[in-house]
């Protein structure tokens, strides 16, 4: 019925390569009843380890993705894609086909979309995996490890299912998902490769982006947003990757002027986070000042943004709140005491990626 996946890549860039695939099927009720998963070898560097934790070392004996594709396309086909950030995936997922002249169906195009749902099942709730989970009591041991992230989401779409009724809103799906054409290719070409469960180590701005919360309107803005997380954990985006940010953004319909207010209310938030404890230290300032640089917001902005979070006027971070209690989105609320600073100056297809 269901095929919950999750990659974990070198980056966000159609340039960059898949490292780790887990997949998950489910039954028509969201119960997991086989799952696969395995390191790639992308024949390249890895790309931000702190974030995926995964090692060169761990890949050398690992499959490349071609030795993959056809267990991959087995363990899809017939099947409705469930993925957590779903235009992410898709478009990775397919560049990885491209690069073997093989065409994929549009997993974002008849594949329903946790976090885009969220806003339905968890009003308010952040639109990370962590966040959306932590709000069902949901654990997740190994966060951006692709098996642990695969059994989250799928714990998280079963919680979905149970809330949406004995006919959910993307039902339609399933007779698009029959009729999705994966590569007919061989399967069990290559043994798959695990790593180890070491925990990976977690930046202000790693935790943080877990935590932003959701960003209503315009509608895409949160995949886009969701895209930003990924780009700056790293605090690098050249030029050449500005100009790849550009280009998602404007397939999702985000033009030059919607992007930069959704990048001032981004910085604004991670402002409001790392003001949460009363004190910013120079490493979360340094953090701020890196992310408006790379944002070309100007070194003001960040002035700007902790004065409005001091005053209590800035966006409000998600708590992890639970199912029954939900969680406030992209708003402005008061908060008290007002903390100090240190460091900082202050179409007729159904689509289920939103309901």
């Amino acid at each position: 019925m269901y095929a919950v996946i999750d990659l974990e890549t070198t980056g966000l860039y159609n340039k960059d390569r898949v490292i780790e695939v887990a997949i998950a099927q489910l039954d028509a009720a969201g119960r997991v009843t086989a799952t696969w998963e395995t390191l790639v070898n992308p024949e390249r560097d890895l790309g931000l380890q702190d974030r995926h934790g995964i090692r060169a070392a761990e890949v050398l004996s690992a499959p490349t993705f071609d030795r993959n594709a056809g267990d991959i396309a087995s363990m899809m086909l017939g099947r409705v894609p469930v993925v957590h950030n779903i235009a992410f995936d898709s478009r990775m997922l397919a560049s990885e086909f491209q690069r073997l002249d093989l065409q994929i169906p549009d997993l974002a195009a008849y594949g329903v979309c946790t976090m885009s749902w969220a806003g339905h099942f968890l009003p308010g709730a952040g639109r990370g995996l962590e966040a959306c989970c932590a709000a069902y009591g949901i654990e997740n041991d190994h966060p951006h490890h692709a098996l642990s992230d695969v059994m989250a989401t799928a714990e998280l779409f079963e919680r979905y299912l149970r809330d949406a009724g004995p006919v959910p809103p993307w039902a339609a799906l399933s007779a698009f998902a029959q009729v999705a054409t994966w590569p007919a290719l061989e399967t069990g070409r290559a043994e798959s490769v695990h790593r180890g469960n070491g925990e990976t180590s977690k930046s202000f701005l790693s935790r943080m982006v877990d935590r932003l919360p959701v960003v209503p309107d315009p509608p895409q803005a949160d995949m886009y947003l969701a895209q930003l997380d990924r780009a700056l954990v790293d605090r690098h985006i050249s030029a050449t990757e500005g100009e790849e940010l550009l280009r998602i953004a404007a397939d999702m319909g985000i033009d030059r002027t919607t992007a930069t207010e959704l990048h001032r209310g981004y910085l604004a938030a991670l402002a409001v986070a790392a003001l949460e404890d009363g004190v910013v230290n120079e490493a979360e300032c340094a953090d701020l000042e890196q992310v408006a640089a790379l944002l070309e917001l100007g070194a003001e902005a960040v002035d700007a943004a902790l004065r409005a979070a001091a005053a209590g006027t800035g966006p409000t971070p998600q708590r992890a709140p639970s199912h029954s209690e939900g969680a406030t989105s992209w708003s402005s609320q008061a908060r008290s005491p007002r903390p100090r600073t240190t460091g900082a100056s202050a179409s007729s297809r159904p689509d289920s990626r939103s309901p």
